[in-house]
């Protein structure tokens, strides 16, 4: 029998890891499409917008900019 405090310790491991796992594929995503590597600035505003436009809206992003444009749109921290 496990305790309730064990589980919502395990619950909330289990919900930051696949947060960090999302975070993580975006972030490999984003750079394929660009066909090179994140910048900081860049990273900060994608993980940004994850939390605010959520993970559909990134995915449209992703697959409805050409690669320039994808690279306007990170550049822009305004931008959404």
């Amino acid at each position: 029998m496990q305790s309730s405090v064990f589980q919502l310790g395990r619950q909330e491991g289990e919900k930051q890891g696949e947060l960090r796992a999302r975070r993580d594929d975006f972030t490999r995503q984003f750079g394929k499409r660009l066909g090179r590597a994140l910048t900081g600035e860049e990273r900060t505003t994608l993980l940004q917008r994850l939390g605010t436009l959520g993970a559909d809206r990134l995915d449209d992003v992703l697959f409805g900019l050409s690669p320039d444009a994808l690279a306007a749109w990170l550049g822009d921290p305004s931008a959404a």
